[in-house]
Order: structure tokens, then sequence, then C-alpha cells
């Protein structure tokens, strides 16, 4: 793997209710972009679905370290909605390319330069796929057959070959945002969103 990067990337994470590891969170995302030299602005997305002191502790230490900006959209209506002003606000900053990661630690923030290495390698999306056939895998059995079941149900409908069509691990060359997310409403406001994501980028490389 590189050990430096030479574009510039944004990394855009969600937020809602994440007070207890919010901090540990964005330490271990500066510590990835630190030791892997990877030139890159997290933005945290969050709106008033965050009831709890998330907010107030994003804009204490995005005042500590300026690598961290606070998106506060009140406005938002649903998490699709706070990706998309992530997408948003990284294309208009022109950044080359986007990694999308959930925060609380469901994705681990260590493989972020796997998918920066993607980009640099010519590859204009890379998605996450979790280990969900695996009995290790350490998430709730519902959560576990809902991701199944979605991407079965999606390959059959949609002719995709995915092996996990609901991550929320992934990333994307800016222009690619621009091109098929960001120029047309999506249809969907839930999980299924990656699953349209991934439907949309089926021609790209």
């Amino acid at each position: 793997m590189k050990t430096s990067f030479g574009r510039k990337y944004a990394i855009v994470c969600p937020v809602a209710n994440e007070s207890d590891n919010i901090i540990l969170f964005a330490k271990t995302i500066l510590q990835v972009i630190h030791d892997s030299k990877i030139n890159a602005t997290v933005f945290f997305v969050a709106d008033k679905a965050s009831s709890d002191n998330t907010v107030p502790l994003l804009k204490k230490i995005s005042h500590k370290w300026p690598t961290i900006k606070l998106l506060y959209v009140p406005s938002n209506k649903n998490v699709v909605d706070a990706y998309l002003a992530g997408f948003r606000q990284a294309v208009a900053d022109k950044y080359d390319g986007v990694v999308e990661i959930d925060a609380g630690f469901s994705h681990d923030p260590r493989q972020i330069p796997q998918f920066i290495e993607a980009l640099e390698n010519g590859f204009d999306c890379a998605f996450g796929v979790r280990p969900l056939w695996s009995p290790h895998y350490d998430v709730p059995i519902s959560r576990r057959l809902y991701s199944i079941l979605g991407t079965i149900l999606s390959n059959l409908l949609l002719g995709t070959k995915l092996s996990d069509s609901t991550s929320g691990f992934e990333a994307f060359r800016t222009d690619i945002l621009s091109k098929l997310i960001l120029s047309r409403p999506l249809l969907s406001i839930g999980h299924f969103y990656q699953t349209e994501i991934r439907y949309l980028c089926r021609g790209t490389n």
C-alpha cells in the first residue's frame, strides 16, 4: 500500500447522537490521515436528529483540529440528505475524491487508505464489502439479514452481481459524484440509497 497520496480528498461522515465516541472516532481518522500522508479534510455532517452533545463536541474539536469541519444542516430530513450535503461540499470545494464512512466505528477508519489508493490507481469508485456470511461478524442478526436479503433482492431485480449492496463505506471521484448522483434526484431516502448508488455507478470503473 502507498504511504502517501497526491490528490485532495474529503472524508464525509454523517453523525447523530455519537457523543460517547465521536472524539475517539475523530482522533482515529486523524491518525490514519497522518500516518498515511493523506491530503484530506474530514466533514462531519449533523442535523436536528442529533440531540445529545455531539454537535457542541464537534464544534470544539473543529476549532482545535483544522482538518475537521462540521457541516450543520438542520434542513436535512434523513441520512441520505446528510451524505448528499457532504458530497456537495466536497464538489464545491474542488476535492478530487470523497470517502463516505459511517461514524461510530461501524466501519473501520484504518481501511480509508485502501479506498483512496483505489481512486489514485484509476478507479472511479470503490465499495466496501462486509463479511455478512461470517459467523464472526459482530452485528445484530436482524441487521445482517436485512443486508443479505437486500443484496439478494437487488441482484435479482436490478441485474447486479454484488456481494454487499447496502454498505455505507465507499469512495468516489468527485466528477463521478457530480455526473451520476448530484445531477439528478435520488429515489431512495433510506438504506437502499447505497444500492441505488451502486446501480448508478454500474458503468464506471
